[in-house]
């Protein structure tokens, strides 16, 4: 799908600060937000309602958790259509995105593109509101992994070079002198 005129971009965080390792996607957003100019990084919870956020972007990078996984810590591609299914996680707010998802579809609103970013988390039960001991000393190494792998969709979403849309996306890779070839 071809990115819209405007070439608006969200990193969105879900999860709540109270689920344990499932509040990763809030924690990995909060941490984002600063290195990310020209791209609106913001926690799931910040939005009242999700239907009005799809009008507002052309693409929507949703950082989200998996338990049932091998590679605890391992960061990968997954599809918006199984985000309420979540592997084992059940991260705050994956439910509402993904009906606000399938309303904007039956009732043909403006659909951005929508990548998914997983972590896996996996299947240690950790009732605590921080991270897991685990996955808190993996936390800079997924943090570097997400955004390089965030970075690599907003490339691919608006293309390297292209005038137009990518501008400001692109500024986004440009921060804090990092190199976009």
């Amino acid at each position: 799908m071809a990115a819209l005129s405007d070439g608006r971009t969200l990193v969105l965080g879900l999860g709540a600060p109270t689920q344990g390792n499932n509040s990763i996607g809030v924690r990995l957003a909060r941490s984002m937000s600063a290195g990310f100019r020209g791209v609106d990084v913001r926690p799931a919870m910040e939005f009242v309602s999700f239907v009005e956020l799809l009008h507002d972007y052309d693409l929507i990078v949703v950082l989200n958790s998996i338990s049932f996984c091998s590679n605890v810590g391992r960061v990968s591609r997954g599809s918006p259509y199984s985000l309420s299914n979540g592997w084992g996680a059940h991260p705050a707010h994956a439910e509402t995105f993904e009906a606000a998802l399938a309303y904007a579809r039956l009732m043909g609103h403006h659909l951005p593109r929508v990548e998914v970013v997983n972590v896996c988390v996996g299947s240690e039960e950790w009732p605590e509101s921080g991270l897991s001991p685990r996955i808190a000393s993996m936390y800079r190494q997924i943090l570097r992994r997400v955004r390089s792998l965030v970075k690599q969709i907003i490339r691919e979403t608006y293309g390297i070079g292209r005038k137009g849309p990518s501008g400001q996306a692109l500024s986004a890779l440009q921060s804090k002198g990092r190199d976009t070839s």
